[in-house]
């Protein structure tokens, strides 16, 4: 009779948690591998109970080296923990559904990628750095790392949906640079120290003896050796030889005579005194048939067979003192101040963590780290440019703010008994520039003379200089010093140095630069009064509109409000055409020219911005002989500062065409069709669309209607318009645009012109939180995006450079204002030029403040903090002056929140049950994407919710949500889930003829005891699993011989209250 019993009426319970015990049917995988494994434990579990394990390893954990300083190297060059695998069978192994893992409660910590196959008998290695590269089939990086001081390792496998281990070892402590290990393939024993790692290849199990320190001339004595012994037990030192070679020297070897040994972690020095015959059996000190040479030598430990075992190369660079491994038994080696024969060695300090070289800004502050080992206690001191730093004597120096002069070289020395040992890194600390035009600020220049602007820069260099005038970018102006000879009307201005360092960017106080014309003298500003040119058919007049002021009814000039306006008259003396401009004013100026007697009764005959060029104006009408035109000037946004207005008269029966509506500018969807069109005078014979200046091959009409819109599109369009007597005029450019919406394009200037900007200190990435068309209004949820061209922007007078660092001077901006507190992120992907992107913030004080500034290519972006009643601006420009297509791309809100489960749930479920985890959450923007982690790997699972049909052991763990909307993503856990699997063992008749023997098989979640009775009252333990998901097989030959017996399972470890009866050996 044979019966299977549980120990106990329920199922065992381990740490809070059910485990689970199940039958693991006979017929495992057809492909395994019939292999006997001992077990990879580093002693025997205990009890005294022999473990049992499967009779059959697919795979093998063969090495692993938990603590690589300098023995073998990853792809990136870092010497990283790695263990390798091992396929000892005859067929492939697909690694779908294999893992490793560090901890026995967590069987599935890193899966190996899917499609990879392990050859028969390929040594596959699996860098165990938890590093970032990809796992990839050329090579593999695991998503945890190994523990130097000793752990676990398990290689499990999905069998029937569950994992169960394959392979597994608990190491000790491995000391640096050595592994732990199996034998050569086919060897028996299980794993034991290996002094010479081979990763990738067949293990070689040697004596673990080393060469660990040399003296070649110690004071008193002769030179000597020493051998060291990393393992926990003892080495024969019988028969092993140690031979040393230089240049042209071969010397005799020493032959260690037998009764020498190696105690656990022990070391043995040897005399190098050219006296082997005083060696004995089993007698110390052991004396070398050889003296060490005070030159390059080379000492090697070999077995009898002449297999090397150890080798130290020696330079013998400072004979006079020791060289020493550190740790004991490492790679590295090198001179030290201390010698420890028979002893752990000491080692200098060495850096694990070097401070980096650094170029920073003054005001800014900066902290180095260092990390070290080496023999305790180490003294440490910085130095700048060799001089001690008084109080800097930890592993972290404090520095800042940060003056120019605190740059230099700096060291950080650590001593200690063994030596010393330094690290170097440098520190610039770059001052801002500094501009000053030496001249006054205002410049009077005759035409046809010459003027030279001179700046004067401080700061630390190198320097990028750009020159604007009028705050357009002069491209070829970029010296320290402005030239212009043969000086007339436009090259008066506004002039501005931009100067750039690595430190920050300035922008000197502009110089007026006015090209001395008659004076206009006015006698006040207003229409009534306006100054009369009289008959004179050319010429030029300055003057200034500050002071000046807007009239009740008076028309927009230029299509703006100004604010400032002055007037002129003008009789034409015959039919014919007047040409306007103001070249040269140093403001952005607004041009208009009406008909009429009355200021808020006048007939509009031409008005202007900017055709002029540098924000200046200019016009061209037909004129009238006898006819008084009222000629106005003022400033766009309300700007006011010195102007000259230029005119000229052609007397002639010719006529421009007049344009009566300007093409206006578009934004419209992708895909969509844009309609440009301009309305002229009935003397117009022609008419010739363009695109960023370059003529469109057969767009000749009135209108240009393009077809499905796409970036190629975005850009500025004119058209020329001819009248019959072949006279032609340019309309003002017309700007498309792409968006998410149909809004209004981008913006060149704001108003008022006057307002000031709020900039941070030079040495600031960040700064604070930061009135022309309407905002765009948006809130939590909103997403755009708007496609805009950089043909024909340029700076703003005043309009400062981007903060953080560019030049900039083609800036475009758009607008936004929130009704609601939200965050708010701006970026330039999918740019085609180099992008730096500044926000500034407009509150209830007329002024820009400064809200975040980003310069990096194509994908420049900021993230603020939006407040309601701010309105908000976008500037993008080019950070080196290329021009191309900026996308300019918000979105507001925050991240995604999950609503319920809160607290997490906490359930336990029966196996093969069924359940759905739920999560709701809330999200503006809206959550575009949902996946669900299993114990912080993903899944699959990609809904709201997760469902588990037929619960197993896989199933147990932690449920996470990932949620990602267009603010990024956050991961939240759902839920902790244990399954419930009540244990069991199996029996089945095997043996050949079948019946012959019982097999008794079973699998649990945590380690178990199995113990045999005949009675159910006098039980004793024969098998031990220690390793949870390991199999447990065992084979009762000959069940008849017992009239009846009963086996049942008992937790391991167990109850310290139990007593553990062994078995006697063999039985049952």
């Amino acid at each position: 009779m044979i019966r299977m019993l549980p120990h106990g009426a329920t199922p065992f319970r381990q740490g809070g948690a059910f485990c689970r015990l199940l039958a693991l049917v006979t017929a495992l995988l057809p492909v395994l591998s019939p292999t006997r494994s001992e077990g990879q434990t580093s002693a025997p579990p205990g009890g005294g109970i022999t473990p049992a394990y499967p009779g059959y390893h697919l795979l093998r954990i063969n090495e692993l080296q938990p603590d690589n300083r300098a023995t073998t190297y990853n792809a990136l060059q870092q010497a990283s923990p790695w263990v390798e695998i091992y396929n000892p069978g005859d067929t492939q192994v697909l690694l779908d559904g294999f893992a490793l893992t560090d901890t026995y409660r967590q069987l599935r910590r890193w899966h190996f990628p899917p499609g990879l196959v392990i050859a028969p008998g390929q040594y596959l290695v699996v860098w165990m750095d938890g590093a970032t590269p990809p796992a990839t089939a050329l090579e593999l990086h695991a998503g945890f790392r190994l523990k130097p001081g000793g752990g676990s390792l398990a290689l499990t496998m999905l069998y029937l949906g569950r994992p169960q281990v394959v392979d597994y070892v608990d190491y000790p402590e491995v000391p640096a640079d050595l592994s732990y290990g199996l034998g050569a393939p086919g060897a028996s024993g299980g794993m034991s120290l290996l002094i010479r790692p081979t990763p990738g290849a067949a293990n070689i199990l040697l004596p673990t003896v080393i060469l660990n320190e040399w003296f070649v001339t110690p004071p008193n004595e002769a030179g000597w050796f020493e051998l060291y012994n990393p393992s926990g037990a003892t080495v024969d030192l019988t028969g092993l030889v140690v031979t040393l070679t230089a240049i042209d020297l071969q010397a005799p070897p020493l032959i260690i005579p037998k009764g020498h040994s190696l105690p656990p972690h022990g070391f043995l020095k040897v005399s190098a005194d050219g006296q082997a015959g005083l060696n004995t059996t089993g007698q110390t000190p052991l004396h070398a048939p050889f003296l060490l040479p005070s030159r390059a030598f080379t000492l090697q430990v070999l077995l009898p067979t002449g297999l090397p075992v150890s080798r130290a190369d020696s330079k013998a660079s400072l004979p006079q003192l020791p060289e020493a491994r550190y740790p004991d038994g490492a790679q590295f080696y090198e001179s030290v101040n201390f010698a420890t024969p028979g002893a752990p060695n000491v080692g200098r300090p060495q850096f694990r963590l070097r401070p980096q070289p650094a170029i920073l800004r003054t005001g800014e502050s900066l902290t180095w780290t260092a990390a070290l080992e080496g023999t305790t206690p180490i003294d440490l001191q910085w130095y700048r440019n060799e001089i001690p730093i008084a109080g800097a004597t930890q592993t972290t120096l404090n520095l800042g703010p940060l003056a120019a002069t605190d740059s230099g070289s700096y060291m950080l020395i650590a001593r200690n008994l063994a030596g010393q040992n330094n690290t170097v890194a440098r520190l610039v600390v770059n001052d801002p520039p500094t501009v000053l035009i030496d001249l006054p600020q205002t410049l009077t220049i005759a035409p046809g003379k010459t003027f030279q602007l001179p700046a004067v820069i401080a700061g630390t260099g190198p320097f990028t200089y750009q020159w604007r005038h009028n705050g357009i970018l002069l491209p070829q102006e970029t010296g320290p010093t402005l030239l212009r000879t043969l000086v007339g009307a436009a090259d008066g201005g506004s002039y501005t140095l931009i100067v750039l360092n690595a430190a920050g960017v300035v922008q000197s106080i502009p110089v007026r630069v006015l090209i001395d014309v008659p004076t206009a003298r006015f006698v006040s500003d207003s229409f009534a009064e306006r100054l009369d040119l009289g008959l004179a058919i050319q010429g030029s007049v300055r003057g200034t509109t500050v002071g000046a002021t807007r009239e009740t009814g008076e028309p927009l000039h230029g299509g703006n409000a100004g604010g400032h306006s002055v007037w002129f008259k003008w009789v034409a003396p015959k039919p014919g055409i007047l040409r306007l401009d103001t070249h040269g004013s140093t403001f952005d100026t607004l041009l208009g020219v009406y008909t009429g007697q009355a200021v808020n009764a006048l007939k509009r005959i031409a008005t202007d911005d900017d055709s002029g060029g540098f924000y200046t104006s200019e016009v061209a009408l037909n004129v009238t002989a006898g006819t008084s035109y009222a000629i106005a000037i003022d400033g766009f946004g309300g700007a006011a500062n010195e102007f000259i207005l230029t005119w000229s008269f052609e007397s002639t029966g010719s006529l421009l065409p007049v344009i009566l509506r300007q093409p206006d500018s578009l934004t419209v969807l992708p895909g969509s069709t844009a309609t440009f069109s301009v309305t002229a005078s009935a003397n117009t014979a022609a008419y010739q669309w363009f695109f960023n200046g370059v003529a469109i091959r057969g767009a000749i009409d009135s209108k240009l209607t393009l077809a499905g819109v796409g970036p190629r599109h975005v850009g500025v369009y004119t058209v020329a318009v001819t009248s019959q007597d072949q006279l032609t005029v340019v309309s003002t450019p017309a700007r498309l645009e792409l968006g998410d919406l149909p809004r209004a394009p981008s913006q060149d200037k704001y108003e008022p012109a006057t307002q000031p900007f709020i900039l941070p200190r030079l040495a600031d990435d960040g700064g604070p939180e930061l009135a022309d068309v309407a905002p765009i209004s948006v809130a939590a949820g909103t997403i755009g995006t708007q496609t805009i061209p950089s043909a024909g922007a340029g700076g703003k007078i005043g309009e400062p450079p981007p903060p953080c660092g560019a030049v900039g001077g083609k800036s475009r901006f758009q607008k936004f204002v929130l009704s609601q507190p939200a965050e708010m992120i701006i970026d330039t992907v999918g740019s085609t030029y180099n992008t730096v992107l500044v926000v500034y913030s407009v509150g209830k004080t007329p002024s820009f403040n400064y809200v975040a500034c980003n310069k990096n290519g194509t994908s420049s972006e900021v993230r603020f903090q939006g407040i309601p009643g701010n309105t908000y601006y976008a500037f993008v420009d080019s950070a080196d002056g290329s021009d191309g297509v900026a996308v300019l791309n918000w979105r507001v809100g925050g991240l995604p929140v999950l609503v319920t489960p809160a607290p997490p749930l906490t359930n336990t479920v029966s196996a093969g049950a069924s359940f759905t985890l739920p999560a709701s959450y809330s999200a503006a923007p809206a959550v575009t994407n949902v996946s669900w982690l299993l114990n912080n790997t993903p899944t699959a699972v990609s809904g709201d919710s997760f469902p588990v049909t037929g619960a197993g052991a896989d199933d147990t763990g932690l449920y996470s949500i990932v949620l990602a909307n267009a603010m990024g993503s956050v991961t939240g856990l759902v839920a902790n889930i244990c399954v419930n699997i009540p244990f069991e063992l199996s029996a089945s008749l095997s043996g050949v003829p079948v019946g012959d023997d019982l097999l008794i098989q079973g699998l649990a979640e945590q380690g178990f005891l199995v113990e045999t009775s005949t009675d159910l009252v006098h039980w004793c333990a024969f098998g031990l699993n220690a390793v949870p998901m390991s199999p447990f097989s065992y084979t009762v030959l000959d069940p008849k011989s017992h009239p009846r017996i009963f086996f049942r399972c008992h937790p391991w470890p167990v109850d310290p209250s139990y007593t553990v009866t062994p078995c006697a050996p063999g039985y049952p």
